[in-house]
């Protein structure tokens, strides 16, 4: 046990050392760059009120005087509630033009950001901006040479606010954008990893606990998706009025999970039904609260989230108190792991209280460690309880077996009793097997025979009606199943029954089989089956056949039988054949008797047309089959 205590503390110190070197990668604000040849001179605009518009031209109207200057701080730029109208110029002394990207963090307050370049004294150019997964708004800036190169800002905010604006080169960019999503996608991944591993363990095991579980996981993997920038409002940037809704629902979700994983955890119902009643209750408060969040606004529900999460862990803290007191096996354990929890909560809330309670701006290096242990935690948690259970199963399996030893030591003398009578037994028993054994394997072999028999033409050799009915239903189950063409191919004698008014019905028996032969020669595939459908009619089934080589095999047969000299009794018999082929495409709506239909009427056509050869009919979708049979 102290091995395993050891091996998470180990992981846990692993992990953290990689969550802090990645975030001190990252910078917070970035406004002057030693990748650029510029100077940059930033000014703020007198604060507009929300129905006060401005449009580009009246701001780059406006004289100087109406201009603030402003400089930059580590939290950014402050901004006040209403319309702000920021302006700043970048000079290139250098020979070259370059470009450089613009990147603001699009926070949950903030109603439109918009970036204008003037290209003239009097005319402005939009930038446009892209909403990225990390919750930054990018552009790119086009920095002309030996110019100086003027900028807009404009910001609707709800609330005033910090706000850090960066402009760096885009090696810069892209060095310090890669860390992030690397910081991000380790901790996301590693989350969905877990979700996925509990969810399997639910399916295999049928453990709520595990189910619970994983459902916390994947409420808390969204959660921390959309505080990263992952949200609906990333993939629907149009719609402004569903920025961060789904926070709420995601944060009493994971909440719900956790009280009732407690629940299962401990058998609250049955060891402390005061607890599970509170629980109960305050699971009912939260799916009310749900639906009720999307009435409330951003910055309510922000404070409710995190007022939430702290008061579900202290209410499962005062649980594990109360088992603490009752003895109950994990409780101290669970009471850790909560109380660790709910000061991970607190940290997270001063983080959040520290960067200005409308910016919700987490920390990406403590969101993502305390994520991390979060799930460590309760996963050992978890462990911890599966480990006992195992150890109880054991014990049960030790009681086991001594109670099977000891029917063992009580059964031995009346085995060596019975010892004489059972080789007796034995012996008769393998001889009546022995002879079983026999009769089954003759049993077998006629079976075998009699389904051969029935399977095959006495005339020709070629399978039967019974057999085709069978093959081509699992070769149409087979072609639909692995998405390949099946084509069929319908073969008539032509005057057939000249030939047996003529020459006899014993020559016409003779032309069967000599066809029969020629059938068996040309099928080259052992998967192509021949079988004899009844009178003079055969069929051919080609699977993993495409129409044009099912019209080839036909012509190819049709040749033969054209070329082939038919002499029975010193009488030559002229013999011809119809071919009609059809194949299945994966057509929808078809089935194996519409293939048939299809290429029996292909047969009719060949032989309205003279006989003597081979005509095609393509499948179509059943409505368009109707259409034609209409017609």
């Amino acid at each position: 046990m102290l091995n395993i205590t050891k091996l998470w503390l180990v992981f846990l110190v692993y992990f953290l050392t990689l969550f802090s070197n990645i975030g001190q990668a990252q910078d917070n604000h970035i406004i002057n760059s030693n990748n650029f040849n510029k100077n940059i001179n930033l000014y703020s605009s007198l604060n507009l009120s929300r129905n006060n518009d401005l449009f580009i031209s009246d701001v780059i109207a406006l004289p100087r005087q109406k201009w603030q200057k402003l400089s930059a701080n580590d939290n950014g730029i402050s901004l006040l509630q209403g319309k702000n109208w920021i302006t700043f110029e970048l000079k290139n002394t250098s020979k070259d033009s370059f470009s450089a990207y613009f990147s603001i963090i699009n926070r949950l307050t903030i109603n439109n950001i918009q970036l204008f370049s003037i290209e003239s004294p009097k005319i402005a150019k939009n930038i446009p901006l892209q909403l990225s997964r990390n919750k930054l708004l990018l552009g790119q800036l086009i920095i002309n040479k030996q110019e100086n190169n003027k900028f807009y800002l404009f910001i609707d905010s709800s609330e005033s606010m910090n706000i850090p604006i960066s402009i760096t080169s885009n090696n810069s960019f892209y060095q310090r954008n890669n860390n992030k999503q690397y910081l991000q996608g380790f901790a996301l991944g590693g989350m969905v990893f877990l979700s996925i591993v509990l969810f399997s363990l639910y399916i295999a095991t049928s453990s709520k606990s595990a189910f619970l579980l994983s459902g916390y996981f994947i409420s808390r993997t969204l959660f921390l998706s959309v505080l990263l920038g992952g949200g609906l409002h990333y993939y629907l940037p149009e719609y402004t009025d569903i920025k961060g809704f789904e926070l709420p629902l995601l944060n009493a979700g994971s909440s719900i999970c956790l009280l009732w994983f407690s629940v299962y955890l401990f058998d609250l119902k049955n060891t402390a039904l005061n607890s599970y009643n509170l629980i109960r209750l305050l699971c009912l408060a939260l799916l009310a609260y749900m639906p009720f969040s999307l009435l409330l606004n951003i910055n309510t529900n922000i404070l409710i989230c995190l007022s939430i999460h702290s008061f579900t862990l202290l209410v499962l803290v005062f649980i594990g108190c109360v088992l603490i007191k009752k003895s109950t096996r994990l409780s101290r354990l669970f009471t850790f792991v909560m109380l660790i929890l709910f000061l991970l909560s607190l940290l997270n809330h001063i983080e959040v209280n520290n960067n200005n309670l409308s910016s919700f701006d987490f920390n990406t290096f403590i969101c993502g460690a305390s994520f991390w242990l979060d799930s460590f935690l309760i996963i050992f948690l978890f462990c911890r309880e599966y480990y006992y259970q195992l150890k109880e199963q054991q014990k049960i399996q030790k009681q086991l077996l001594a109670s099977t030893l000891a029917s063992k030591n009580a059964q031995e003398e009346l085995l060596t009793l019975q010892q004489e009578t059972q080789e007796q037994l034995e012996i008769r028993v393998q001889e009546h097997t022995l002879e079983l054994h026999v009769t089954l394997q003759e049993l077998e072999e006629a079976n075998r025979e009699l389904t051969e028999k029935n399977t095959l033409d006495e005339l020709t050799g070629l399978y039967n009606r019974r057999f085709y009915d069978q093959k081509i239903l699992a070769e149409y189950r087979r072609s639909r199943r692995n998405l390949t063409p099946l084509s069929l191919i319908i073969i008539d004698i032509d005057f057939f029954k000249k030939v047996n008014d003529n020459y006899g019905h014993l020559a016409g028996d003779y032309c069967l089989t000599l066809v029969a032969k020629q059938l068996k020669l040309q099928l080259h595939r052992t998967a192509d089956t021949a079988c004899r459908y009844g009178g003079e009619e055969f069929c051919i089934i080609l699977p993993e056949t495409a129409p044009q080589g099912a019209v080839a095999l036909a012509e190819s047969l049709r040749n033969v039988i054209e070329t082939l000299t038919v002499v029975y009794e010193n009488q030559t018999i002229p013999l011809t054949i119809s071919c009609g082929v059809s194949s299945y495409l994966q057509q929808s709506g078809i089935l194996p008797e519409h293939l048939f239909a299809a290429a029996d009427k292909a047969l009719y056509l060949a032989k309205q047309q003279g006989r003597n050869q081979t005509q095609e009919i393509a499948l179509q979708n059943e409505s368009q089959d109707k259409q034609l049979d209409e017609q």
